[in-house]
């Protein structure tokens, strides 16, 4: 963490001496997002968003941050908004399926996390994340087949989720931001 805050420092200057460069700020949103400043993040989002239009993955950081602000119904449209990007971006798909699994719409979650795993067949996190959604709806059999495929990939994220299939407590939804850039 030590890390990310440096460059959160840094990001913090250069907005200081450019603050009208958009590629400064979409840096700095990004870094206030992982760091978990999400009213900062949600702040710069904003202001970049009154620079111009955003593109899919800034909408999909912004959704996240709107999300993470309380503001669930505001992150759902930016979400499915960048979501009908092309071409689709399997992390805004990710993160739209993890906030529908979050407001318990667990059949919109299993919709957009297939598509998230038609995209990216090798991020074993969507995998992870859909079979979570199956078992809420009460699909085990769906869960313990992307179970057996991420066991080919994640030997660790099979675990965690193998420990969830024996009925231990589900661990957490990954966003995937915690491991971004």
């Amino acid at each position: 963490m030590k890390e990310f805050d440096k460059a959160l420092a840094s990001a913090r200057t250069a907005e200081k001496l450019a603050p009208a460069d958009p590629t400064v700020l979409e840096q700095l949103c990004e870094l206030e997002l992982i760091t978990a400043n999400t009213t900062a993040a949600l702040g710069c989002y904003e202001k970049l968003k009154s620079m111009g239009p955003l593109d899919a993955l800034t909408q999909t950081y912004y959704g996240l941050a709107l999300f993470r602000s309380g503001k669930q119904d505001e992150s759902i449209k930016v979400l499915e908004q960048a979501a009908r990007s092309t071409p689709a971006i399997a992390e805004t798909m990710n993160v739209l399926g993890i906030v529908y699994y979050k407001r318990k719409q667990f059949d919109n979650a299993i919709s957009v996390l297939k598509n998230a795993v038609e995209t990216a067949p090798d991020v074993f996190e969507i995998r992870y994340n859909l079979a979570l959604a199956h078992l809420a709806r009460g699909n085990k059999a769906a869960a313990i087949s992307q179970y057996n495929l991420i066991k080919t990939g994640d030997r660790k994220l099979a675990d965690q989720l193998y420990r969830v299939l024996q009925g231990d407590k589900v661990i957490s939804v990954s966003d995937m931001m915690r491991s971004k850039r």
